[in-house]
């Protein structure tokens, strides 16, 4: 990704081989299964809970909900990384509230 500079930026906290897709150096990796590993406990949600970061087993990661009603996580590891993928995703999502559908 270049800046208006045209300088090269990369995101160093994601690995290239997991990458799905790239939005302001936020690089967010793909999607998958979520697997307990123990205890969870959620950090901070979206408006909708739409999307979730959570705590599990000394690690940090995005939770989502299928829509089959199966849990998705992403960005599974250190704080930093996955609240930079929460916070992209969360401040770019559509709230269900504002578009009619309030999941009942």
């Amino acid at each position: 990704m270049s800046t208006s500079a045209g300088t090269e930026r990369s995101c160093p906290f994601l690995s290239p081989a997991k990458l799905e897709l790239q939005v302001n150096c936020t690089a967010l990796p793909s999607w998958e299964p979520h697997v307990p590993r123990g205890l969870l406990r959620v950090v901070e949600a979206s408006c909708c809970e739409e999307y979730v970061l959570c705590f599990e087993a000394a690690q940090f990661f995005v939770r989502r909900v299928t829509g089959q009603g199966a849990y998705e996580e992403t960005a599974r590891g250190p704080y930093a990384r996955a609240a930079a993928v929460w916070g992209e995703l969360a401040g770019r999502h559509v709230c269900r509230n504002q578009t009619g559908d309030l999941g009942t």
